[in-house]
């Protein structure tokens, strides 16, 4: 990571990313390139597991996004690429996902002892998709998780960080895509509406300081199983106008990259955000 732009070490969720952003590349532009370049990484990461499935690179730092990321990534590539070892690989990640829930229902930067709303977001999408492929996921693991989100969202669709009332405008897509993954839809019923109508005052634009690829990220997955809601087509066509406005086509070494420069994670590098970029393309399309 720190090789394009990271100030820190985050190989392991960073190339999950990457990997994602590969797989789902694959899917859109055909050929056989993507999905090869993301089985190299999703084997990669497979590697760098312990017999209890964790990711101990040495020297990483936020190590359980990552965990969560890397889970997700062999997912998505197993999914298109079926192995038995990275099935092996993934039924290790899961099994230390679950045993790393804390009481209150959610993940943190401690395995076990801790949660916010940042970490729970991934480890949902990576267990929500697990359980979709067929792994067996515990009920409780779930249904607790998606109760500490909503818990730590108020009824205006704020989203508290770890303590309810310190809330974060960047993670207002988070319930929203919790809730529409668990739930495989999402409407006006559902408990994360008045967060997905707080998203849809607030279209996507690269010219705010606050632009913010990763509350873009969930939101586009929350969003796109939310068509019944009235001006979500209008957010997403604004969300792919303005990534391709700002794409890279200056034909030098970032050609095709998006560049770091949000206010919010703008210290981990291109292709963070370039994979984060194309992944929000691809659903909101």
């Amino acid at each position: 990571s720190r090789a394009h732009g990271s100030t820190f070490d985050f190989d392991i969720g960073v190339t999950g990313l990457s990997v994602l952003a590969l797989a789902e590349a694959q899917l859109e532009v055909g050929g056989s390139d993507s999905l090869e370049a993301a089985t190299r990484g999703a084997n990669w990461l497979a590697g760098q597991q312990d017999r209890l499935g964790r990711f101990l690179k040495a020297g990483e730092q936020s190590r359980m996004y990552g965990q969560a990321v890397a889970t997700l990534a062999m997912l998505r590539v197993y999914e298109l690429r079926p192995t038995e070892s990275l099935r092996s690989a993934i039924e290790r990640a899961l099994a230390f996902g679950v045993r790393a829930q804390s009481a209150r229902g959610g993940w943190s930067y401690v395995p076990g002892l801790s949660a916010d709303t940042s970490h729970t977001g991934w480890f949902v999408l990576a267990l929500a998709r697990a359980r979709q492929a067929g792994f067996s996921i515990p009920g409780p693991t779930l249904a607790d998780a998606r109760q500490y989100v909503n818990a730590m969202t108020d009824s205006q669709g704020r989203v508290s960080y770890d303590v309810i009332g310190r809330t974060s405008s960047g993670l207002t897509g988070t319930p929203v895509a919790v809730n529409a993954c668990l739930d495989g839809s999402l409407d006006s019923e559902s408990p994360a509406y008045p967060s997905a109508q707080r998203l849809l005052r607030s279209t996507p634009n690269w010219s705010d300081a606050q632009h913010n690829l990763y509350l873009w990220f969930f939101a586009s997955i929350g969003l796109k199983e939310s068509s019944s809601i009235r001006k979500v087509r209008a957010w997403q066509n604004q969300l792919v106008e303005t990534l391709i406005a700002h794409q890279d086509r200056s034909g030098g070494t970032d050609f095709g990259s998006w560049a770091n420069n949000d206010t919010v994670h703008a210290n981990v590098g291109r292709v963070y955000s370039t994979s984060l970029a194309i992944l929000c393309l691809v659903q909101a399309k």
